[in-house]
């Protein structure tokens, strides 16, 4: 099986590794696929940028835009210029209704484009990652090639997020869907949105995020040592958070939790691994500067393939969502906290709940009973090291990118039976 993989995104760093991996690991069960990242702007990180220019084989091929191609035996590219701000960061612009409609109507430009590459690619099946996108749509309507939709958040997200009316949006969102043999979606959540708008079981597959074990695998004890002296916290005992810092991801709430517990223990650190994306969310001129100045590590930003490194200088990790009525994540951290073998304290909302509740050495809390938070960081302190290698087990067993890759040909799959077409 061919299958044509498109991503539209510029900047979004887990989109990005999202399409990436599953490409890589469907090609790796023996189908040829083609991965097409398709924005004129498409800047990824440099260190990401590098793994895709080293991740080609015989069976997988990258395209940036402007058709140059990551693939064995091809030409690399030249490296893509970094641009002003770091590409790994969410910017402070806001979305807005006209925004995202603009874009959606601008989206047909790139018709033309995937006209040419799936006359080129004549790929078996597209699996497109919708976002703001219509025109793939159009697209592989008039070239007869059945359609799987990767979809990520609901249209929902808009109105809990960013104070849109997602109303405005569903009817497109949906129109989109019904013209899509299968879809791929991240959590139950977000499936049971997709059923209550009359798309057919057998159409919807859960695919949510993952990890790579042999990316994301705990280092030798001198290689965390060298990490954690570089990073100052050397000796210490440290709670580690990585990833965006919006206000929906509670790092304010894991702050004000662990600072009180630093200091009943010296020797506690607080390390934050990511740029400091919004300041207001995490309401540091709300505590003491002495306290965040002592206690508390942030990286900054981190290079994508020193990431595990930098987990693995954490004895425990957090995921502190505060309570969120519409939980539909798939949380990246969470797969690569299990891959790390470490000790995680979350909230027992949504695919948290599903995924870790087996887990022995995962500290879970009720993100609605005050104080949940900072029990469950004690109880997760109290824990020897090494206890969290049960979670990697798992990990291996149930969530990695290679399980997932599985379900995305078992939609490619329905897709080629369906055939192209109108799938209301």
């Amino acid at each position: 099986m061919k299958v044509l993989v498109l991503n539209y995104m510029n900047a979004a760093l887990a989109t990005m590794v999202r399409s990436f991996e599953l490409a890589r690991a469907t090609s790796a069960l023996g189908h040829d696929v083609v991965l097409s990242y398709m924005h004129p702007r498409f800047r990824p990180p440099a260190s990401f940028g590098a793994i895709l220019a080293a991740a080609g084989t015989e069976r997988l091929a990258i395209r940036r835009p402007g058709g140059t191609a990551d693939m064995a035996g091809a030409p690399r590219p030249a490296p893509v210029p970094a641009p002003p701000r770091d590409p790994g960061t969410v910017t402070e612009a806001r979305p807005t209704a006209l925004g995202l409609a603009r874009q959606a109507a601008a989206s047909l430009r790139w018709v033309p484009d995937e006209r040419a590459l799936l006359r080129e690619v004549r790929p078996d099946v597209v699996v497109a990652r919708p976002d703001q996108v219509l025109s793939f749509v159009v697209s592989t309507r008039l070239a007869g090639v059945p359609l799987v939709l990767d979809t990520d958040g609901p249209v929902e997200e808009l109105d809990h997020y960013w104070g849109i009316r997602s109303a405005w949006f569903r009817g497109l969102d949906t129109w989109r869907a019904r013209r899509a043999a299968a879809l791929l979606h991240i959590s139950r959540v977000c499936g049971d949105l997709w059923r209550a708008k009359g798309i057919a079981e057998d159409r919807l597959f859960l695919c949510p995020n993952g990890a790579d074990p042999l990316v994301f695998r705990p280092g030798t004890p001198e290689e965390r040592q060298r990490t954690r002296r570089a990073l100052g916290v050397d000796g210490c005992r440290v709670v580690g958070f990585s990833g965006n810092q919006r206000t929906w991801h509670g790092v304010g709430d894991l702050l004000r939790a662990t600072i009180p517990l630093s200091r009943d223990d010296a020797r506690l650190r607080l390390l934050v691994v990511g740029a400091i994306e919004d300041r207001a969310a995490l309401r540091l001129d709300d505590l003491p500067a002495g306290d965040v100045a002592r206690r508390v590590v942030f990286t900054g930003p981190v290079p994508y393939a020193d990431m595990p490194r930098f987990l693995d200088a954490a004895d425990v990790l957090a995921m502190p969502y505060p309570p969120l009525d519409l939980f539909h994540f798939s949380p990246m951290k969470m797969f690569e906290a299990l891959a790390m073998g470490k000790v995680i304290v979350a909230p027992r909302q949504g695919q948290i709940g599903d995924v870790l509740g087996p887990v022995a050495s995962a500290c879970l809390y009720d993100e609605r009973r005050a104080g949940g938070l900072g029990e469950a960081l004690r109880l997760a302190l109290a824990r020897p090291p090494g206890s969290g290698l049960d979670g990697r087990a798992l990990l291996e067993r149930s969530h990695s990118w290679a399980r997932r890759a599985e379900v995305v040909v078992a939609a490619c799959g329905r897709a080629l039976r369906a055939g192209a077409g109108t799938h209301s």
